[in-house]
C-alpha cells in the first residue's frame, strides 16, 4: 500500500475527535397542556396517531400496532409505529366519566426507540425524538376519537445535542448505506474517533466528490540525488499546488473495507518539511532516492474522488425524505435554547458586570508565557 493511501486514516486530527457514545434514548413523562377523549377508549385499537409538532411545520401518520385498557379503566396504553423499525410506546393515564363517554388524561409516558439497531432507524428515533423537545407544544391527534393531547417535552440541552449528533452520524451512514449496498452492524457502545472520521470521510466522498478535508500529516514524493532531482525539488519547492495520485482508494469503515475508486489528494498551500535536509541530501550527487515530505500550511488538502459510490437519484422514501428535511429547523432551535441559556445567565447583572463577563481576556505574550512556565514547572 502506497503512502498515499495510507493518508485517509490519518487525516483527521485526534485532537479534533472523539470516541461518540450512543446513548440510550430518553423515556419521558411530558406535561399534559391539555387533552380529553371524548369517545369510549375501547375504541383505541381502531384509529390512528396523528404527531403534529407545529413549531416545525411537520406532522407523521403511525399506525396503532397494540392497544391495552387496564382492568379500572384508568390506564391505556398503545405502541404505534413511526416508521420502518421504529415504534413508540405511549402510556396514558387518567380517569373515565362515569357513563364512559370521556377519559380524562392527566399523565403521559412516551418512549420512541428503534427495533432493531439499523442506521435509518436510528436516524428516525433521534430525529423525532430532538424535534419532541426542541418544540413547545406537541399535538398527539386521533381526529375519530376527538382526541387533541397537548403535551409539552423537557430534556437537558446537552441531551439534545447528543440526540442531534447521534442523528448526524446515523443519516450519514445511511447515506453510505443506501450508496453502496453495504449494511452496517452499530457498535453496542460507543463510535471510536476512527469510525467517526471515516464516516465523515466516505459520506463526502460519495456527497461532494470533491472536497477541502483535514490533512495532519505530510505526503512524500521521491526525487534522487543528482543534478535531475535538484532541478525537480526546485520545481516541487515553487509550485503553488503539488499533486499526488490518482490511486485506488479502499476506506475502512466499522469493519467494512468501502471501494471509493480512484482519488486525488491536492495540497493547495505545500511546504516541504526540513527543506534544508532535503536539499543537502539531493546534493550528494550520488543517486539515491530522497524522500521529499510535504505538508499543508493550514493542515488541509483537497480530496478528489470523481469514481466514489453515487447515491440513487430519488434516494429516500417520502416520510424519511420529510425527518432529513428537518435538519436545518432544529439546529437552529437548538442555537436559540443555548441562546436563551447564555441570556439567562446574564440576568440581573449591571451593564457593568455583563461587561466583564463578556470581555476576552486580553494576555500580553510575557504573561502567557509566564502562565505555561508556571502550569509546566518550567
Amino acid at each position: 500500500m502506497s503512502a498515499l493511501l495510507d493518508v485517509p486514516n490519518e487525516v483527521v486530527n485526534r485532537a479534533v475527535l472523539s470516541d461518540v457514545m450512543r446513548s440510550p434514548l430518553p423515556a419521558y413523562a411530558p406535561t399534559v397542556l391539555s387533552g380529553v377523549m371524548t369517545v369510549p377508549p375501547s375504541r383505541l385499537g381502531s384509529v390512528s396517531l396523528k404527531i403534529v409538532i407545529s413549531d416545525l411545520n411537520f406532522a407523521i401518520d403511525a399506525g396503532v400496532l397494540q392497544s391495552k385498557q387496564d382492568q379500572d379503566a384508568s390506564e391505556f396504553s398503545l405502541t404505534v409505529s413511526i416508521a420502518e423499525n421504529v415504534e413508540a410506546k405511549i402510556v396514558l393515564g387518567g380517569t373515565t366519566a362515569e357513563d364512559e363517554t370521556s377519559f380524562e388524561i392527566r399523565e403521559v409516558l412516551f418512549r420512541l426507540a428503534p427495533t432493531e439497531d439499523g442506521a435509518e432507524a436510528d436516524f428516525v428515533a433521534s430525529t423525532l425524538n430532538a424535534a419532541l423537545t426542541l418544540s413547545h407544544r406537541v399535538h398527539f391527534q386521533m381526529p375519530g376519537m376527538g382526541l387533541d393531547l397537548v403535551l409539552g417535552f423537557a430534556l437537558p440541552l446537552i441531551e439534545i445535542s447528543r440526540l442531534l449528533q447521534s442523528r448526524q452520524t446515523s443519516h450519514r451512514l445511511m447515506t453510505i448505506e443506501r450508496a453502496t449496498g453495504i449494511r452496517f452492524d452499530l457498535p453496542k457502545g460507543a463510535f471510536s474517533r476512527t469510525d467517526i472520521a471515516a464516516t465523515i470521510f466516505v459520506y463526502r466522498a460519495i456527497v461532494d466528490r470533491a472536497f477541502t478535508y483535514h490533512l495532519t500529516t505530510g505526503l512524500p514524493k521521491v526525487v534522487e540525488a543528482n543534478e535531475e532531482g535538484a532541478k525537480r525539488l526546485k520545481s516541487l519547492q515553487e509550485s503553488r499546488v503539488v499533486i499526488f495520485g490518482p490511486e485506488d482508494m479502499y476506506k475502512g469503515l466499522l469493519g467494512v473495507e468501502i471501494p471509493l475508486g480512484r482519488m486525488t489528494v491536492k495540497i493547495q498551500d505545500p511546504y516541504i518539511e526540513d527543506l534544508d535536509r532535503v536539499r543537502d541530501e539531493v546534493a550528494q550527487g550520488d543517486g539515491h532516492p530522497v524522500t521529499v515530505l510535504f505538508r499543508s500550511a493550514t493542515n488541509q488538502a483537497l480530496f478528489e474522488l470523481p469514481d466514489a459510490p453515487r447515491l440513487p437519484s430519488n434516494p429516500w422514501e417520502e416520510r424519511i425524505q420529510a425527518f432529513i428535511d428537518l435538519e436545518r429547523e432544529l439546529d437552529s432551535r437548538l442555537i436559540e435554547r443555548y441562546h436563551a441559556l447564555a441570556a439567562g445567565s446574564l440576568a440581573g447583572l449591571t451593564d457593568e458586570e455583563r461587561k466583564r463577563v463578556t470581555t476576552r481576556p486580553q494576555l500580553n505574550k510575557s504573561s502567557l508565557l509566564a502562565i505555561l512556565k508556571e502550569k509546566l514547572g518550567l
